[in-house]
Order: structure tokens, then sequence, then C-alpha cells
């Protein structure tokens, strides 16, 4: 078989996953090994001979990940003699899990033909020959279809994203198997991408006013995102509903509120991915007659698009008024932002980096892991001059506001005592 080259846009190398430390994660992790769980019999005996052939081992394997397979198949043909073909492109992934994603960390395409014979209770794999490197991969895949223009085309379109078929069979294996493993994983995520939803809603939020009294609001989940949602009651000690309950109920997370006295109390709902808030769900209660007769008002509030808000963020910022201390942002390939802050020897001497994250509920950006250095009197030319640091798990936020010039301003708020807020503006 030859060795897999060819690499798609969506498609990321080993190296890249080592650079954002996911090769340590998957580890800690431990992902169990992927098994077929689908029952289409043919799908089932590629899959098993992609696994057996040792093309999960060709894109650098990590203690702890897994890999799993995603066999795009275009067309099957059966023979007399009991043995079929089948066209595809037989793209293999690794990925390693880290809040509640599981991030591509190397795979890649093997377009190519599989020769698959009859065996006891289905279909078992023989051979498989790919298309090679260079002018040989469109020359290989040309000989594949015999003159078969529509194959030919579905060839290369397969993993494009035009047709939505890689994709649809990656989310199809890689939720058979979070299913099958009991994982806690509710999207997967190419470096550089938004997360793909292993299991969208399948209904609305929705609120009934009960019998009772009460008012009960259920939200659909998967036991991958089993956590991820809170209820609140109102803010105000004489709010006229409280939160009486809350929790998971089947396939549900379930808020149950009551009435306390007439009026109205505006209640929340959250949704936390482990790191910020990224969605916000208000209702207004209205409590009349010792019950909760009617929800008006009320809203929503998602996470502010990363391809939208980066555009305002990344790139360089130094302090608004004497310029020292300079504010570096760059998105990260997984979520939010990589964040470094440095502050010169002529000024306050150290630098501090952190992944941050927009949090929709504070309308801010958010960091729970900052990392602190102390220069030393040869300043800071590169991270060897750095050593250890001299603090960790440091937190804060970042805010944008606006001066009087109409100017961006982000206000950096340290979560420490008597550390003084720093603005910063673009640099010139």
């Amino acid at each position: 078989m030859n060795q897999m080259h060819r690499m798609k846009a969506r498609v990321f190398c080993a190296v890249c996953a080592a650079l954002l430390g996911l090769c340590a994660l998957a580890a800690a992790e431990g992902l169990p090994a992927w098994s077929y769980a689908g029952d289409d019999p043919v799908e089932a005996a590629v899959a098993a001979y992609m696994m057996d052939s040792g093309m999960a081992d060709m894109y650098g394997a990590e203690e702890g990940d897994t890999a799993i397979p995603a066999p795009v198949i275009l067309r099957t043909a059966e023979t007399d003699d009991g043995h079929m073909t089948v066209w595809g492109n037989f793209w293999m992934f690794r990925y390693a899990l880290g809040d509640g994603v599981l991030v591509c960390i190397s795979g890649g395409e093997a377009p190519g033909i599989m020769t698959l014979e009859q065996a006891e209770g289905g279909w078992k794999g023989t051979a498989l020959e790919t298309a090679g490197d260079g002018e040989a991969y469109g020359e290989d895949i040309a000989r594949f279809c015999e003159g078969d223009a529509e194959l030919e085309e579905a060839y290369y379109t397969a993993g494009d994203g035009s047709t939505g078929l890689l994709e649809a069979v990656r989310t199809r294996f890689i939720r058979a198997y979070v299913e099958a493993n009991a994982l806690a994983a509710a999207a997967y995520q190419d470096p550089y991408w938004d997360p793909i939803p292993l299991f969208p809603m399948e209904g609305p939020i929705k609120g009934s006013l009960e019998e009772d009294g009460s008012y009960v609001i259920r939200v659909p989940v998967h036991p991958g995102e089993a956590g991820a949602w809170s209820a609140y009651g109102a803010e105000a000690e004489d709010a006229a509903a409280a939160l009486a309950s809350a929790g998971l109920e089947g396939d549900a997370f379930i808020a149950r509120y009551v009435p306390v006295h007439d009026g109205s109390a505006t209640v929340t709902l959250r949704h936390h991915t482990g790191i910020a808030c990224d969605q916000v769900q208000t209702f207004d209660l209205l409590v009349a007659d010792g019950r909760i007769t009617d929800v008006t008002g009320g809203g929503i509030a998602y996470t502010t698009p990363g391809d939208e808000l980066d555009a305002e963020l990344s790139g360089r910022w130094t302090e608004q008024d004497v310029q020292f201390t300079e504010l570096t942002l760059s998105r990260n390939p997984l979520r939010g932002w990589q964040a470094e802050i440095v502050s010169p020897m002529t000024h306050e001497a150290y630098v501090l980096r952190a992944n941050v994250y927009y949090d929709c509920e504070l309308g801010a950006l958010v960091y729970t892991d900052g990392t602190r250095w102390e220069m030393t009197s040869a300043g800071y030319a590169s991270d060897e001059d750095l050593g250890e640091p001299s603090a960790t798990g440091l937190s804060g936020q970042l805010t944008l506001s606006a001066d009087a010039e109409g100017r961006l301003v982000l206000i950096w708020h340290r979560d420490a005592q008597d550390a003084q807020d720093i603005s910063f503006v673009r640099a010139e």
C-alpha cells in the first residue's frame, strides 16, 4: 500500500498537536480503542481492513490517543465468485480528548480500490490499492475509474466539504464511538476549525406551566454534555419565584421553579463549555394567586462567533497612555485566543501568557490558566531567557470598550490583590 502523503485542508499533522500539548493530554485521558458499532457488513469489513492493515499507525500514534477510520464509499460492485470491489476514499484520523472535544491530531486520505471476499457472517477485506503521490495521484484515480467521469469527480469532491460526505461519515463513526464508550465528548474538531457537534439537540428548550403552579424547563442533552447546563434563581432576595430543583432526568436537564409570592422574577439557565459560558437563557416568570401563571420576555445570548471577533482582537496592542506594556493576541487553533503580555525591563519586567475565551455571560474574554515569568537582567529575547515561571494558574478578564475618540480599547483586569487595570489600544 502506498504511503498517504497527500493531506486535505482540514487534516493536520502530529507536529501541530504536539505544539498544542494535545499528546500529553491524550495520554492522561487514555482513550479506548475504536471498534465498529454499525450494522452495515460492507462498511464493517472496509473499516476492519483499514485498522488491521496498519493504516492507523501511519499518522504518528501517541500514547493514549485513538484512531478512527472514515471510509467514504463511492461505489460497490459484487461479482459472481463471492468477491466485491469497493471504490472509495479511505480516510484515517487520530484524536485526543480535551475539554469535552475529540481533537484531530493527525490524519489523511487514501483514495483507492478495496477488494472484499465473502466470509462467514459477512465480508472480509483482502487487498487495498491506493493512489500514488504527485502525478501518479491523478493517473491512478483515472485508472481506477476506467473512464467513468462521474466516479472520477466523486474521488476529488468526497472530502472537500462541498458534498458533506466526509463530514457525515466522520460524525457518524465518532458518535458511535463516543456512545459505545460513554465518553464525555460532545463534539470533534480539526485545529483552526470550529467544533462539529456530535449530538445536536433533538428539540428546542421547552418550558411548561404545571398543574401545581410551578414552571418546568426541559433542555435536551446528551451524556457527552451532561454537566454543561446549570440553573439559577432570581438574584433578588424577595423574588416572586425560586429554584426548587435542577438536574438530569433521563435525556434532559430539568429545572423546576416554584412560586413564592405574587409578582415577577427573572431566572436563568446557563451552558458552560468547561472553560466559559457560551449560552445564556433567561425567563421572566409572572406569579399570581400562588401560581406561576405566565412567562414573558426573556432572551438568549450566544458566544460571539470566533471568526467575527477574531478580526477585532488578533494582533498587537500597546498600553494606552504610556505604551510600556504590550499585548499580543493570536487565534488558538483549538478555541479562543492565545495572549502574551510583556512589560519590559524599563517598567514592571514580566511576561504573562494565557489562553483566553469569550464568555457571553460576562461579555469579556476570560482566562484561568495564566503563567507569569519575571524578567532577568538579560531581558526577554526568547523563551530560553524566561526560565521557570514565577506564578501559574492566574486568572483575569479582557473587556472590549471604546474611548472618547471611538478607538477600540481592551481593558485587562487581573484577579490579584492591588492589581491595577491596564487599558490597551491597537499598536500603531
